[in-house]
């Protein structure tokens, strides 16, 4: 096994410590865990684009006809994500304050 050292922010130190502690991991543990998963999604990420290049290289693409039927297929989680705003404005035009989940309850 390599050492290594890296120097990071205060507070990604404490969320990385805080995730150890409900884990039952020591902080190295914690942070050699999230490296080798941050690794491994990158090399899967990468692999698919270029996968995905060397398709679109080879003029393989789906057809309009394709595309649409295979869209309306598709479970919901699929379809396009309609977006709202952040903070939804109240009668006065101002922004509405956030939501604050504390405890399982909901507060605003």
């Amino acid at each position: 096994m390599t050492w290594l050292s890296v120097q990071m922010n205060d507070s990604t130190v404490s969320r990385l410590g805080r995730l150890a502690e409900r884990r039952k991991l020591s902080l190295a543990e914690m942070a050699a865990l999230a490296i080798e998963e941050f690794i491994e999604r990158e090399e899967w990420q990468f692999a698919e684009i270029e996968a995905a290049v060397c398709e679109a290289d080879q003029g393989n693409f789906a057809s309009d006809e394709g595309a649409s039927q295979f869209y309306r297929s598709t479970p919901a989680i699929c379809q396009p994500i309609r977006t709202t705003p952040r903070y939804n404005p109240d009668r006065s035009g101002k922004s509405a304050p956030p939501r604050v989940i504390s405890a399982g309850r909901a507060s605003s």
